[in-house]
Formats: C-alpha cells, structure tokens, sequence
C-alpha cells in the first residue's frame, strides 16, 4: 500500500518540491521562528476554521480530516456545505488560481466523495478581497484532472537527489531558503 499524501504537499509541491522535505526536517520547531510573513498571514486567515470556529451549522463541515484509499490522500478540507453539496477552500489573497489550488480542492473533492459526500461545486474564495472562483468538478475538465492524476505520480517517484532548482527566483518567498541546499540567497535579488 502506498502511503498517504499530505493534501496540502500537493500545491507546496508545485511550488517547490524540496520544500516538502524542509518541511518535514523542521515540522516539529517552533511554528512562529520557521512561517515567513506570506505564511503567517495565511494562518491567520485560516484560524477560525482550524479553531473549529467558522460556523455552528450541523449541516456545514469546516476543519474536517479527509481521506481517500483509491488516491492515498489525507488533509482537511476548509469548508464544505452538505445541503448545497458546495465546497470551498479559503485563501487569504488570490491573484491567481494556480493549479496548486485546483489540485488541493480535487483532492478534498474526491476525499468527501469517498467518504460518502455529493459535492456538487467547487470553489476558492479570496479572503481579502471577498470574490470567489467557480472551479470546475474533476469530471468536468479532464485534462486538468488529468495534470492532477499525474501530479500525484510525480510526488510519489520524487527524488531529492535528483532534484535541480527550476525557478531560483522562488527562494525568495520560501521559508526554507536558509537551509535549502538548492537555494543560494546570497544570488537572489529581492
């Protein structure tokens, strides 16, 4: 049996696929030395609903653990609302719908979906600006489902030892630049 993807690998892997191993190198110290800005910003605007403070509704899921056996994923899904089958998950800012972001919903879909859940729409919801994005189900946009199911296989063949930085330009942003092997800050201009 393969074992489990962490749901939100998914878009971190699109990123920068080292920084899942930093990631997991660093999990356990202190949150608050490791967030860079962008990711405590990010926290914060997903507080209510890791605090299990979003809604009191029976029939609205927020902060859920998910999982799916057919794909090895687990996670935890934003917000899902049972009677209109709508699930959605929140950023702080969207500038762009990144695949990332795709990907992690698709992930979260099919995890409900196994677990018994009709999810009927897909959304990402932009915090600071209040607009939402109408995402197409899985089922309705093959290729993108396609690039997910292909995502999945390359996170599994990963190799570190193989990995050459792609896009430099990235580190900047990374939380793990100080101690990625593959990152030179010194040659980055801010």
């Amino acid at each position: 049996m393969e074992p489990f993807l962490p749901i939100s690998n998914l878009n971190d892997f699109l990123f920068c696929p080292a920084s899942i191993y930093y990631h997991n190198l660093v999990q356990d110290s202190d949150r608050i030395m490791s967030n860079s800005p962008w990711q405590y910003r990010g926290a914060k605007a997903h507080s209510n609903i890791d605090e299990g403070n979003y809604s009191t509704r029976s029939d609205v899921l927020s902060g859920v653990d998910v999982c799916s056996v057919k794909y090895s994923l687990i996670g935890r899904i934003d917000v899902f609302d049972i009677r209109t089958g709508v699930l959605t998950e929140r950023k702080r800012h969207v500038k762009v719908v990144y695949d990332g972001f795709i990907f992690q919903l698709y992930a979260q879909c099919l995890c409900l979906r196994e677990m018994g859940h009709e999810v009927m729409e897909l959304k990402i919801h932009s915090l600071d600006d209040n607009r939402s994005y109408d995402i197409p189900l899985p089922e309705d946009d093959r290729v993108t489902f396609e690039r997910f199911l292909g995502l999945l296989e390359e996170i599994r063949q990963f190799d570190i030892t193989r990995y050459c930085l792609e896009d430099p330009s990235k580190c900047h942003k990374c939380i793990y630049s100080s101690i990625c092997s593959m990152c030179d800050v010194d040659d980055i201009t801010f």
